[in-house]
């Protein structure tokens, strides 16, 4: 790594003579006016190394490393193509029947975006992003490049975050470094369209830089009044899919909407509420903006496609201002039978059956002044969890021995009426021993269990692995999903247990997570009897 900078330091330094000329515009480099000569500055590294040897031969040795150094790639046929190029049809044909390194191609790429912009080009930017020239293009970028993406301006990182969004291309190593570079133009003021736009890349692919993210909010604070609404909900919704919450900044979104509450669309503002939904977000005026919510949606929920409508009054569900006519609008059987009548399994099918059986559970458990229709029975009967993760596994383990040997004393991965599974059960009595399930009375299952009700004094448990991908990006807080999922469940009549994945990580024997659960058991049931 050392000789690798130390090679293109004296690289910089040697810009000065006359070969540089030579480079191709995009490899030219800022030049310091007060680099010490060549020659001294490299005889002076060499003998920092070998002091041993005589001066003849070091002062030989460095005029060799001092020709190696200074040997610039040659300038080929190709970059006077690239440069010469008048066209985005021209310049791709030159690449498709030249090719070229990894840097000729991140040059490509830059005047293949310069080019699509000017006032005489007539491109179809959809056309090009499906061009397998382009595609290659691509690809040779990703394995080779990266270099150039220091040379990058602000707006050639936006462009080529956009040209992988638009392929969903999610190349770690490229985005690393534009994301590097990006953070390190310190004193460049960025664009507001340009900050909305890399949110929305960086979305879209599912890319995490807490520093760019960071970046984008500090600079996006303070023109917040100045956006627009598309603008405003667009970067709401990315970063809610990169679940990153930075308050001050989604609370000048929530403001954004008081003041300009009439500039929004429906779809936009139904955005927004899906985006705070996801993150659990609630705004500090909650009732002043949820009343410009209601005011909008009251009249305009019914004209959404039923999947919309769908999402929305589920967000409102996780955020607890759905409203009777929300929940009866989507519970009515016309609508249950439209949003499922094609029969199909597939991911997405099952994805909003359970979000119609999240927002039957809140009729129910939430909603006391409800009198609507409720789901079928056979509605309820949801397949569940596909696959159980390693924390699931190891909480149930820990489960049976913390129960011992006797047989029928926990239930696991059970999938309940509510929409939600749980990954384990236990009823304690009185004196906080666990009962036999058998014979109980079970509400929460489609069958009901058996009809004996629960003993005086006895309490249900349900224990609730927290996977990684259930917290907010660098936090401890839940995404609104499994906020409302404890919610469902202790107005159920549960006491929950939740098992983070970062302090299970940290058990290393059996002993120890049969310990873990007994206390953390015990404290829930110390909480409840406290109330």
């Amino acid at each position: 790594m050392s000789t690798r900078l130390l090679i293109r330091c004296i690289r910089l330094l040697g810009s000065h003579s006359p070969g540089v000329s030579a480079l191709p515009a995009a490899c030219k480099l800022p030049l310091t006016t007060s680099a010490p000569p060549l020659a001294a500055l490299t005889l002076r590294l060499h003998t920092s190394t070998g002091g041993a040897r005589s001066e003849g031969r070091r002062q030989a040795q460095a005029k060799a490393q001092e020709d190696v150094f200074l040997r610039q790639p040659e300038r080929t046929e190709l970059d006077d193509l690239i440069d010469g190029a008048g066209s985005v049809e021209e310049l791709l044909q030159v690449w498709a029947e030249r090719g070229g390194t990894g840097n000729q191609a991140a040059t490509v790429l830059i005047q293949l975006a310069r080019l699509s912009i000017t006032p005489e080009s007539k491109t179809n930017t959809a056309e090009i992003l499906q061009d397998c020239r382009f595609q290659q293009l691509l690809r040779t970028v990703d394995t080779q490049a990266l270099e150039l993406a220091e040379r990058f301006s602000p707006e050639d990182t936006r462009r080529v975050a956009l040209a992988l969004a638009a392929q969903n291309r999610r190349s770690v190593p490229l985005l690393r470094a534009l994301s590097y570079h990006l953070v390190q133009k310190h004193g460049i003021e960025l664009r507001s369209g340009l900050l909305v736009d890399l949110a929305f890349a960086y979305g879209k692919l599912n890319f995490h830089q807490t520093q760019v993210f960071q970046r984008i909010a500090t600079d996006l604070l303070p023109r917040v009044p100045e956006l627009g609404a598309s603008d405003i909900t667009r970067c709401a919704k990315s970063f809610a899919y990169l679940k990153w919450l930075n308050l001050p900044l989604f609370e000048a979104f929530a403001q954004h909407v008081l003041v300009h509450s009439e500039k929004y669309s429906t779809p936009q503002l139904c955005n927004l509420i899906l985006a705070f939904a996801r993150l659990n977000y609630q705004p500090i005026k909650g009732d002043a903006f949820y009343s410009k919510v209601h005011e909008k949606l009251d009249s305009a929920l019914g004209q959404l496609d039923p999947y919309m409508q769908t999402d929305v009054v589920w967000s409102l569900c996780v955020l607890q201002q759905a409203r009777p006519s929300y929940l009866q609008s989507v519970l009515e059987p016309d609508f249950y039978k439209k949003l499922t009548g094609s029969g199909g399994s597939s991911s997405r099918d099952e994805n909003y059956m359970l979000k119609l059986l999240h927002i039957n559970t809140t009729a129910m458990l939430e909603c006391p002044e409800y009198r609507g229709p409720v789901l079928p029975l056979e509605a309820c009967m949801y397949p569940g969890e596909k696959k159980a993760s390693a924390l699931q596994n190891g909480l149930r383990e820990a489960l049976r021995g913390l129960v011992g040997e006797q047989q029928g004393l926990y239930h696991s991965a059970l999938s309940t009426v509510y929409g939600w599974t749980i990954d384990g059960e236990l009823v304690l009595n009185s004196e906080s021993n666990p009962v036999p399930l058998k014979d109980l009375a079970a509400p929460h299952l489609p069958q009901a269990g058996g009809a004996t009700p629960l003993p005086p004094g006895a309490k249900r448990i349900a224990f609730l692995a927290c996977e990684f991908p259930n917290y907010n990006s660098r936090s401890k807080d839940l995404l609104g999903r499994f906020v409302m999922q404890r919610r469902h469940l202790r107005l159920a009549g549960f006491l929950t247990v939740d098992v983070p994945y970062y302090e299970w990580l940290e058990l290393k024997s059996d002993s120890q997570k049969v310990a873990y659960l007994k206390d953390k058991m015990g404290k829930a049931v110390a909480e409840d009897m406290a109330k």
